[in-house]
């Protein structure tokens, strides 16, 4: 009996931890959705000298001034076209409330260090640490050299690791299907992980 119940006591356990797993990076207000007809979008397959080729950027953010991170980099595909890709998220001064989980790096400031990093296979970036905010920063996110369709459905959100997705409030969100092209406007930010395109 001891045994059945140690058992049973376990694998609720392990049901808490993986239900908390999204809280780690959404907070407990977010209003995830499931995203079944949804999912995101594909990037190219990159060209042999490209595919061990890391786009990101990292640096102390100060908590009273704010600050900035972006990115201008590109990629080459395996049947020779190049994508672009364009990120700059802006901090507000007084942006910080909390880390979600532990391990950040800090400075003798107490300001986090951030980074920003371009996903290998989809139209996604990901942000650490895990953090939520006082002041929301705003996000600029574009790509260029995609295999876009203007007649099809797109959107920007957040998407958790199991898949599920958080709308989110933007200024603009423009495809051209000439340039492959798709980009976002003034994305208010509400917390740290993962953000992405998605049809």
């Amino acid at each position: 009996m001891k045994k059945i119940t140690l058992a049973i006591l376990t694998i609720l356990l392990m049901i808490t931890a993986c239900n908390q797993h999204d809280l780690i990076t959404t907070p407990d207000n977010s209003d995830l959705i499931s995203s079944e007809n949804l999912n995101l979008v594909k990037l190219p397959q990159k060209a042999p000298n490209s595919l061990n080729k890391s786009i990101s950027v990292g640096d102390y953010i100060s908590k009273a001034n704010g600050g900035q991170l972006s990115i201008s980099d590109e990629f080459t595909t395996e049947d020779g076209k190049t994508v672009k890709i364009f990120a700059d998220i802006n901090f507000p001064g007084g942006y910080f409330e909390s880390f979600t989980n532990s391990g950040a790096s800090t400075n003798s400031n107490g300001d986090p260090y951030i980074i920003m990093t371009i996903d290998n296979e989809t139209a996604s970036i990901t942000f650490s640490p895990a953090m939520t905010f006082n002041n929301q920063p705003s996000l600029y996110v574009g790509f260029e050299g995609l295999e876009v369709d203007e007649d099809r459905y797109y959107d920007f959100r957040f998407v958790s690791l199991s898949g599920n997705t958080e709308i989110l409030n933007y200024t603009a969100l423009e495809t051209d299907e000439e340039l492959g092209k798709l980009e976002v406007q003034n994305v208010l930010i509400p917390h740290f992980s993962r953000y992405g395109f998605l049809n």
